[in-house]
């Protein structure tokens, strides 16, 4: 009758997540990046007024260069000409100009393109650009770039990734989980819960109509780790049960009663601190908190559901329970660890305490820049393209200042003085066409920028606004696609601070309650305050920029890395209750859970770190700090926060001695 019940329980389970998988593989991906561009924010509602006035700024790029056996063909001035005219005649273009003629024979077109009816780019972009590679002469070399392709090509550039790191962490989570418990069994049932929240979470995004974008992309391989460190704790008290003689069925009840409390204190930690990041006003970052902690809720219930009834059928041989009783070493090595904390609190905490303070010093030195077009590989069609006609442009993004009315009196006069003045600035590579009048009165002046990251532009816009308003324009503003994505970053660090200070305030109040101590819940803030710490004051001291992934992985990591030292402050805290001294607590602490924190510390860590292997520099850069900030948790845990928990009792007995 079990049996039948669990294997029922098993196929309803299996038929959920198998509706889950057909929207999980079938969502879309954002390829013009919508999500990624802030709403409500000052800027974005400038950008949406001068739309409304002068349209949406949709302008490619095309250079054309004669390969050099063709340079003096007499019928390729013929082919350019004619193949001008087929570019301009396309439905997608508005306007075709052809910019000055290069010296080595390269010719330039700024192409403004049309949306389609449902004011979605990407198809007329996609379209223009592919006939205007196939139709351009054979003789020669044909390069595109343009804000909308740079979107695009990212985007896309993302969606491949995702589909290659996926089943690779998949991969290496399950050579590892292999390694540590040499079963099948335990392995699919380790992953299962995992990637069942995976494919469920895709299915709901399916359904609520969201697209893959650069944020959510990230979903998957989160979501995988942390399900599978949840079920490693799950899975370890279980086998201690067996290894102590339990029958299964019996070892699988005790096992879930005694994950209850920390796992559900667990789960509300991880939920907090993928919501500090719903704070941001980027609708990408806001919505992967939200999915994200969905997702995380998902695999936990999945967990629950699943593992009892896989355990009670597929792990119940009595092969498992001898493995479990020849791990006995882990006991010893608990002992060990225990007596080596305590008789070293005090350098320990010390150490720890001096390296704190100079990764906080550091911090100081943490600056913004973010620049999409180093997302893409070296080698990316995209980037050789923009760079390729940025040297013959000086730079091929532009940016707008938008001055609204009234305008000063000698307005025509000042607006010469002030094209001038903003292309003497730094980063300014020269106008971009003639000023433009809305019809509310207001003007508009572009500018071509040079290549720079998001942190100098920033300030370029700044001192170009500045200069506006001391020639007599009261309501200037940088305006642009390139000042979304400066203005975008900067708001995007400054959210992820207050998400990170809202979700350790949840924390200590979570393990406060939890722990039902105001000690315990304050000393579980340490092991989990100091990788954030180092994390942040590695990359200022290494002279790193926070870009859009970096700056996230501190609210990230947060919720997953408390996991552990919850599940070791909860039975160091039980055993106390229990009327055990410290020093026994702490053995029966590290017994009872160190082992379970070495696993799913390697899990993470190890699945995070197959990041390092993605062709794109973010995802690399994603996943190598987000390794070594586990692994930092990991030593706070193990060492860090058993020497602080000694710290009282050694002055004490200095003192009475």
């Amino acid at each position: 009758m079990h049996r039948l019940r669990d294997s029922l329980l098993l196929l309803l389970l299996g038929v959920a997540t198998a509706f889950g998988a057909r929207g999980f593989f079938a969502l879309e991906i954002d390829v013009e990046n919508a999500a990624m561009k802030s709403i409500g924010t000052e800027h974005a509602r400038t950008a949406s007024r001068v739309a409304e006035l002068y349209g949406v700024d949709h302008t490619l790029l095309y250079l054309i260069e004669p390969r050099a056996e063709a340079a003096r063909d007499p019928e390729l001035a013929h082919d350019l000409e004619r193949w001008k005219e087929q570019l301009a005649a396309r439905p997608e273009v508005r306007r075709l100009v052809e910019l000055p003629p290069r010296p080595s024979g390269a010719r330039l077109y700024a192409l403004d393109v049309r949306a389609g009816p449902d004011g979605r780019y990407a198809q007329s972009v996609e379209g223009l650009t592919r006939f205007a590679r196939q139709a351009a002469p054979t003789t020669t070399r044909f390069f595109a770039t343009g804000q909308a392709l740079g979107e695009i090509a990212v985007s896309r550039a993302l969606g491949s990734e995702n589909q290659r790191i996926v089943p690779l962490i998949l991969g290496v989570l399950a050579l590892l989980l292999a390694a540590c418990y040499r079963s099948l069994a335990l392995v699919l049932g380790l992953l299962l819960p995992a990637l069942g929240g995976v494919l469920l979470l895709g299915g709901i995004q399916s359904l609520l109509g969201l697209a893959l974008d650069p944020i959510s992309a990230l979903l998957p391989p989160v979501l995988l780790s942390v399900g599978v460190a949840g079920s490693v704790h799950i899975v370890e008290r279980y086998l201690a049960y067996r290894s102590e003689g339990t029958s299964a069925p019996a070892a699988v009840r005790a096992a879930i009663r005694s994950m209850l409390v920390p796992a559900s204190l667990a789960v509300a930690t991880t939920l907090a601190g993928f919501l500090g990041l719903a704070v941001s006003p980027i609708p990408a970052v806001s919505r992967f908190g939200l999915l994200a902690a969905l997702g995380v809720a998902l695999s936990c219930g999945l967990a629950f559901a699943l593992l009892p009834p896989w355990l009670r059928l597929f792990a119940a041989g009595e092969v498992l329970a001898q493995r479990a009783r020849r791990r006995a070493p882990w006991r010893g090595v608990a002992a060990r660890l225990s007596i080596l904390v305590r008789t070293r609190a005090v350098p320990i905490a010390l150490l720890g305490l001096a390296f704190i303070g100079a990764m906080s010093w550091s911090w100081s030195r943490l600056h913004v820049d973010t620049d999409p077009l180093k997302v893409l590989p070296e080698g990316h069609r995209f980037r050789k393209a923009t760079m390729r006609i940025g040297a013959h442009l000086g730079g091929i993004e532009t940016f707008d200042l938008w001055l609204e009315a009234p305008q000063p009196s000698l307005a025509v006069l000042r607006t010469s003085q002030l094209m001038a003045s903003v292309v003497a600035l730094d980063g300014v590579a020269g106008p971009a066409g003639e000023p433009r009048t809305g019809s509310d009165g207001s003007a508009l002046l572009r500018f071509l920028l040079e290549p720079a990251g998001s942190g100098a532009r920033e300030r370029l816009f700044a001192e170009a606004e500045e200069r506006a308003r001391s020639l007599g324009w009261t309501r200037p503003h940088a305006t642009g696609a390139a000042v979304l994505v400066a203005r975008d970053s900067e708001a995007l660090v400054r959210g992820q601070w207050l998400g990170l200070a809202f979700t350790l305030a949840f924390l200590w109040a979570a393990m406060c309650v939890g722990f039902r101590s105001l000690r315990l819940g304050t000393l579980g803030l340490l092991p989990n305050a100091l990788p954030c710490v180092v994390l942040y004051g590695s990359l200022a001291a290494a002279g790193r920029p926070l870009s859009v992934g970096t700056a996230m992985i501190g609210s990230v990591l947060l919720g997953l890395i408390v996991d552990d030292t919850i599940h070791f402050l909860h039975a160091y805290g039980r055993a106390r209750r229990m009327g055990s001294g410290r020093s026994n607590s702490m053995v029966r602490a590290l017994r009872h859970s160190g082992r379970a924190i070495v696993v799913t510390s390697a899990v993470l860590a190890l699945g995070f770190s197959a990041a390092a292997f993605g062709e794109l520099d973010t995802t690399r850069e994603f996943g190598i700090l987000a390794a070594g900030t586990i692994l930092c948790a990991l030593v706070a845990d193990l060492i860090l926060l058993p020497a602080v928990v000694f710290l009282p009792a050694r002055r004490v007995t200095r003192f009475a001695a």
